[in-house]
């Protein structure tokens, strides 16, 4: 056997393990996302200035929301997370990580289907009112 044959039996070595990888790698990824409690979902929510509240759905917010959903407790009841951003008028961002599982529940409890796409989803807690977006999957 020559130098080239061994050269080329490599590369396709070499090719089958990176196909592997580019194969494998994202389905492994998904499914620790899955089923592991890692990120897999992001939620943007903003905090509304006082003097402007703006026309959409109003969900009030129970006790039971926020056992369901502890990072709006976070930011909502116990007012003890930094925004992630202060946008130029003022408005506090927050990201919000979601696991698969809480991105369905949220969806469920917060995301009506029957409305329109185009309105203003505002939840409400003690008359601060937040409005947020659907989670973008990453």
């Amino acid at each position: 056997m020559n130098i080239f044959e061994t050269l080329k039996k490599r590369w396709y070595v070499l090719i089958a393990i990176f196909l592997g990888i580019a194969i494998f790698l994202p389905s492994w990824f998904g499914l620790i996302t899955i089923f592991d409690r890692g990120s897999y979902a992001t939620l943007s929510v903003y905090e509304l200035n006082k003097s402007f509240i703006q026309q959409g759905d109003q969900i009030p917010l129970t006790e039971e929301d926020f056992k369901e959903f502890p990072h709006l407790t976070a930011i909502i009841r116990d007012n003890n997370q930094k925004p992630t951003a202060i946008l130029d008028d003022g408005t506090r961002l927050y990201l919000i990580p979601l696991s698969y599982d809480e991105m369905n529940r949220f969806n469920g409890r917060f995301w009506s289907n029957a409305s329109s796409i185009m309105i203003n989803r505002i939840i409400e807690y003690k008359g601060k009112y937040y409005e947020y977006n659907y989670p973008r999957i990453h």
